[in-house]
């Protein structure tokens, strides 16, 4: 009886084979984790690069960072059907792009160059930042809610004239001690001092409170919120004993907030809201709401002061930007996402249908394997830099990944021209292989093999 039998010893050698195919195909893989390292980053680095941008769509609402991540889904269930109809059979009569590995390199190519757009965008959002006063300096703004023309005086012949509901905007000046004379016509003259910090900024608010001109003054945000969030301070200003010197707020848009209480001539802290319009409702005694004629509009990263100015017959509101909002669309991040996206399909697409062409039907399993650990390489790339912080700024880091994408597709393309195509034997010549060696063995047990048992 033979120990090895003959269609083992043909298996052997199919499985040897199989090997060889799978490591000349693997060669080609190698490229693969630096595409995921910059491909999956539309999830992460991108949307934190949304932040920063203004996501209003004017009457459409505003989108938020994290949504503009559908807008890869949808370039695929677009782009796939084009590509197979249309690209590629234009691109075939020009002679371009025919092969799989030439696809896959312009994949690369156009992946690299998505991350080329986000640098130059994460340059221009870098050129608009926003600037405490230095050091020695402060910024003084007053803002005036008095039923008079209010001239303010200070020393260093500071001299500001205002109108009812308007700012003087911010005005550098030395920091220290400042006395400030407030004059209205129809009420007495008032002074009050400010301490000017070094390097803050200083709103001064001016109402009519019992027959006298009164203050109030407070510390303005320096920077925006880190989240793509707007900040809004809230000032209650009651006239005449208007509801009884307390109300509650409700503001109604894209989110709902109930300011409860609020005493009059009082202020809120900061309120982080989500952008967009907002109507302001105040509670009357009766339970019922009167809806203030002016809206409340808010920008992604903007930080405002809003004046709630209320009597018995009406109410007024009144806002002022503390913070300018970011001022660059987010829709300018669309170019990147879709020359990402026509990079990702004449990638993963080809390379998935290249791979499993070329590989023998026992190591699919192995290529999908490969395949998805090359996923795992390319986020520890990412997590990698991104940890180790190498780069003083996010447009440093996002030219980094495109020309080491650049980098890493000349060195494919060197890989690719040398790279032979292979017809890789299918199940069928496996059953032609085992009937074959049971046939041997049927003789061999008939004449002999030769093989000492």
């Amino acid at each position: 009886m033979n120990m090895y039998p003959h269609f083992v010893v043909f298996l052997q050698r199919d499985l040897v084979e199989d090997i060889k195919i799978v490591l000349h195909v693997m060669v080609l893989f190698l490229p693969l984790p630096m595409f995921f390292a910059l491909s999956e980053q539309y999830g992460s680095r991108w949307t934190l690069q949304a932040e920063k941008m203004d996501g209003s769509l004017g009457p459409m609402g505003n989108i938020k960072p994290d949504q503009m991540q559908v807008t890869t889904a949808l370039l695929i269930l677009i782009f796939i059907p084009t590509f197979k109809g249309i690209v590629y059979p234009l691109l075939a009569k020009c002679n371009l792009l025919v092969k799989p590995l030439q696809r896959m390199g312009a994949g690369m190519f156009l992946v690299g160059a998505s991350f080329l757009i986000a640098g130059l965008i994460e340059l221009r959002l870098e050129r608009t930042p926003i600037t405490a006063p230095p050091v020695g300096k402060a910024d003084l703004r007053i803002i005036h809610t008095s039923p008079c023309d209010l001239k303010v005086q200070g020393e260093n012949n500071y001299n500001v004239t205002l109108s009812f509901a308007q700012t003087s905007g911010y005005q550098r000046l030395d920091a220290g001690s400042q006395d400030l004379t407030l004059v209205c016509a129809g009420y007495p003259d008032i002074n009050t001092t400010v301490n000017l910090k070094s390097q803050s900024k200083l709103t001064v608010a001016v109402r009519v409170q019992n027959g006298e001109l009164k203050d109030i003054q407070f510390y303005d945000a320096e920077r925006r919120p880190k989240q793509a969030v707007s900040q809004v301070r809230l000032l209650l200003f009651m006239f005449d004993g208007a509801l009884g010197n307390d109300a509650n707020i409700i503001l109604e848009g894209p989110h709902k907030y109930t300011i409860l209480r609020v005493a009059g001539t009082s202020d809120t802290n900061l309120i982080s809201m989500v952008p967009g319009s907002y109507r302001v409702l105040v509670a009357h005694n009766d339970s019922s709401y009167e809806r203030v004629p002016q809206e409340l509009v808010v920008k992604t990263g903007g930080v405002y002061t809003t004046i709630l100015m209320l009597n018995n017959t009406q109410a007024r509101l009144a806002t002022f930007q503390d913070v300018s909002p970011y001022q660059m669309s987010m829709l300018w991040q669309i170019p990147q996402y879709v020359v990402l996206t026509a990079g990702a399909v004449l990638f993963c697409v080809t390379v998935l249908e290249f791979s499993f062409t070329q590989a023998p039907e026992s190591m699919k399993s192995v290529m999908q394997a490969i395949w998805l650990l090359s996923s795992g390489f390319g986020n520890l790339i990412t997590f990698t830099v991104a940890d180790l912080r190498l780069f003083a700024s996010r447009s440093s880091e996002f030219f980094f990944f495109a020309g080491l994408m650049g980098v890493v597709d000349i060195i494919f393309i060197i890989l690719a021209v040398r790279y032979k195509y292979v017809t890789p034997r299918s199940g069928r010549d496996d059953e032609l292989a085992l009937v074959a060696g049971t046939a041997i063995n049927a003789r061999d047990d008939e004449f002999g093999s030769g093989i000492s048992p």
